[in-house]
């Protein structure tokens, strides 16, 4: 509120993953009463979703990348069909209408639907914020690749089954209950790097099987039929159906199937992240 009474701008941005991560009305209401204490004279909200499959196998690689889960793939999905209700769209943006009403605009996340095909030109544009920074053809935020996933998942089991996680907490930066996943997910950045360096050409197929995507289509079918209808006002009606012709080639790659050049490759990254624990120094 200080910042940003104290800026001056004439513009405001509040963005976060986190508004649509948990399943409470919470972070709906408190942008709500952000807009109430500021009284801009315009208020815009805008959301974008992708197909949950996609959105399921992006947010496993994520959270594997950071350390923050260790499960195999398979089991993460039956886990998000199950019980996680973040990928059912109109529970997600419900509250969000409801504090905002016609100022909420949610818009599909794929780049032949988005303003110059990125998400950053396709925000400038909706807001009629000026000129977007440029963005160009750089890749932000790189996904891992299948193999890289699968040895921070295993490197990050290592550190749990051994209680080594409390030698990666950063003291003192980060609030205490999330002092060790930043450590965690500093470590397994660096291990990252050693990773990508040596397997440049790591692919980035699908861990998805056809199996799993006429699942997760059937799971969500009704529910994306009423927001098809209720957000995207009837368009994009072809947006959560599931791709066809699926490339499973790489799903299926784990440590036990590796290479001999991979697993020396992983057994190295795991005895220099154990020397970096062992001699104190900063993981990345």
């Amino acid at each position: 509120m200080e910042e940003a009474r104290a800026s001056r701008a004439s513009t405001v941005v509040v963005s976060s993953e986190f508004f649509t991560f948990w399943r409470s009305s919470r972070p709906a209401e408190w942008a709500l009463a952000l807009c109430e204490a500021l009284q801009p004279r315009r208020v815009d909200v805008v959301g974008y979703v992708r197909p949950q499959w996609a959105y399921i196998e992006s947010l496993y690689t994520q959270l594997v990348k950071i350390g923050a889960i260790r499960v195999p793939f398979d089991a993460y999905v039956e886990d998000s069909l199950a019980t996680r209700t973040r990928f059912d769209y109109m529970t997600v943006f419900g509250p969000w209408r409801e504090a905002f009403g016609e100022r909420l605009d949610v818009r599909a996340y794929a780049a032949e639907l988005l303003v110059a095909h990125n998400v950053v030109d396709d925000f400038w544009d909706v807001l009629d914020l000026g000129p977007a920074p440029g963005v160009g053809d750089r890749e932000v935020n790189r996904r891992p690749g299948v193999i890289t996933t699968e040895m921070l998942r295993s490197l990050r089991g290592i550190l749990s089954d051994h209680h080594l996680d409390e030698l990666v907490e950063i003291e003192g930066v980060v609030p205490d209950d999330l002092a060790g996943l930043f450590g965690i997910s500093r470590t397994l950045n660096r291990a990252q790097e050693w990773i990508e360096a040596a397997l440049p050409d790591d692919p980035r197929s699908s861990r998805l099987t056809p199996e799993m995507l006429t699942r997760i289509g059937e799971r969500f079918l009704l529910s994306n039929e009423e927001f098809v209808r209720d957000f995207f006002r009837g368009r994009h009606g072809s947006f959560f159906s599931p791709p066809s012709g699926l490339d499973a080639r790489a799903s299926t790659w784990s440590l036990g199937e590796a290479s001999e050049r991979e697993r020396r490759l992983f057994a190295g990254v795991v005895a220099k992240t154990l020397r970096e624990l062992s001699t104190g120094l900063p993981s990345c």
